[in-house]
């Protein structure tokens, strides 16, 4: 099923629930319910927790781009300073 299709079906069923509800309300909640299943979906199959001992997606990357610090004791800001300066330091 489509994301539009799963929107739509969740809208319908949102209506049939609650009858107050508007069209529109319900086709935002649906949308926001279908955003964030994919979101937890994304979560759920690596992209930001993993449960083998391989980095997610994420880490990945920040590794490939030359971070070296620890994942788990740092920032935002600190992995972008330390990428930038690993970058930096091979020109």
């Amino acid at each position: 099923m489509t994301y539009y299709q799963t929107v739509k079906e969740t809208a319908k069923d949102l209506k049939k629930d609650f009858k107050d509800l508007s069209t529109a309300d319900a086709l935002l909640i649906a949308a926001k319910i279908e955003q964030a299943e994919l979101i937890a979906g994304a979560i759920k199959d690596g992209l930001l927790v993993n449960t083998s001992h391989k980095p997610v997606a994420l880490e990945a990357i920040a590794m490939q781009l030359g971070f070296k610090g620890n994942m788990s004791g740092t920032d935002l800001t600190e992995a972008v300073m330390s990428i930038h300066e690993a970058i930096s330091d091979k020109d």
